[in-house]
């Protein structure tokens, strides 16, 4: 069936079509290597304080550390994104990770490693969130202006693939080899990520968008666009609710694995490796999904059903069925992302695009409150009950905002041709 005179032929070429750009190939390459390779450091960081102090609020701390400088340094990053070669800006930023992952896997080889230093590590790597709204920008920098929906959606699949092959190589060297072993083959494969990055060619000058005024004046002026428009505000509300809300469910893997479901790491490798494949399918139900109904109607629906399968996933006390719901909370919880994500980038234009994307990594920042209140509360009650709790509350939330924003006009997401 066309939508709005567009066949489905053409809407797929449009998707798939990015992938014909020799820059595009090279900039989703080195990304994928970065996607895996930052899951399996996770991984073994929060696996590592599992075995050392079986304490859930530790184990989430490790994962709202990684996340937490986001919240501080992304609207300067996105700054940095509208004023400078945002190429440059990321590779600088991978060769701060790569020098971080050696020195920690050096501590790890010496025998030295300790809780605080897992989780002043993971502090510090964090850091490289300054170059986020740099790379989410460069995204549909490398592509023609006809190819960028399509650049948006398929990146989401690289992501998404790579979670799927990072949870299933963290699990194998976790479990066979240990965790000094994972740290040393992930940072080996992070290595190849710089030099494939300094081939990328973006299309667009850099020069011709940078902002004249200061940058507290160029913060503002991001912020004053995204209040003065009804449809981001509602969209940042609701990524809000989720990301304060269900979206810290990923804290609690390694405490359901081992004391809920009685697993070791093997098991929290299929739990994840679950949630990539999970993931990856719901984006391409976003994609499907694209151009059939209105963002709102998307992303609220997605968002529920988030809440939902977690909520179901919090009292789920067999190993295989809690792997079934965990992928089945991705795939929703992805399109809700996916749509999200693509709804405040292509509402904004080039030269504030940067700015407008800080601004929802701040909010992303935001998650390790979320995290750290689950653990918190994992401590006190159990995680199944505190699990439950925060997909009840997400729930309510996000029922909250598609009653506040009744008056907003929907807007189908029309595919662009290809």
């Amino acid at each position: 069936m066309p939508v709005r005179g567009i066949s489905l032929g053409a809407a797929r070429w449009s998707r798939f079509g990015a992938f014909t750009h020799r820059s595009y190939q090279l900039f989703s390459a080195a990304c994928f290597l970065s996607f895996c390779v930052v899951t399996i450091q996770m991984m073994t960081r929060a696996w590592m304080v599992q075995e050392m102090t079986h304490s859930p609020l530790l184990v989430a701390m490790v994962p709202a550390l990684g996340v937490f400088p986001m919240l501080v340094l992304s609207f300067l990053g996105g700054e940095l994104a509208d004023r400078f070669s945002r190429k440059n800006i990321v590779v600088l930023g991978e060769a701060g990770t790569l020098v971080g992952y050696v020195a920690f896997a050096a501590l790890a080889l010496a025998d030295a490693i300790q809780v605080w230093h897992i989780m002043a590590f993971t502090l510090l790597l964090g850091m490289g969130s300054l170059a986020l709204p740099a790379r989410q920008s460069l995204i549909i920098d490398v592509v023609p202006k006809r190819e960028h929906r399509g650049a948006l959606g398929m990146f989401m699949v690289v992501f998404n693939v790579s979670q799927i092959a990072a949870p299933a190589l963290a699990g194998v060297l976790i479990s066979r080899y240990g965790t000094d072993m994972a740290l040393v083959v992930s940072t080996l494969l992070f290595i190849p990520v710089v030099p494939i990055l300094m081939r990328v060619r973006p299309l667009a000058e850099t020069a011709a968008r940078r902002p004249q005024a200061g940058s507290i004046e160029n913060l503002k002026a991001g912020l004053r666009y995204i209040l003065a428009d009804g449809r981001l505000r509602w969209m940042f509300v609701a990524l809000l609710v989720v990301v304060l809300g269900v979206n810290s469910w990923g804290a609690m893997f390694p405490t359901f694995t081992e004391d809920v479901l009685g697993k070791g790491a093997g098991g929290m490798g299929v739990i994840v490796l679950g949630v990539g494949v999970g993931s990856t399918l719901g984006t391409f139900v976003g994609m499907a999904l694209d151009g059939r109904a209105t963002d709102k109607a998307i992303q609220i629906g997605s968002g529920l059903g988030f809440a939902v399968v977690v909520g179901l996933l919090a009292y789920t006390p067999s190993f295989v069925p809690w792997v079934v719901l965990a992928t089945l909370a991705a795939c929703v919880g992805t399109v809700f992302f996916m749509h999200n994500m693509m709804a405040v980038q292509l509402s904004t234009p080039d030269d504030l695009r940067g700015r407008v994307i800080s601004a929802r990594f701040v909010l992303s920042g935001l998650q390790p409150f979320g995290q750290l209140a689950l653990g918190a509360m994992a401590e006190g009650m159990g995680p199944q009950m505190a699990l439950a709790i925060f997909a009840i509350a997400s729930a309510a939330g996000l029922g909250a905002v598609a009653l506040a924003a009744r008056s907003t006009a929907g807007v189908v997401r029309e595919p662009a041709p290809g």
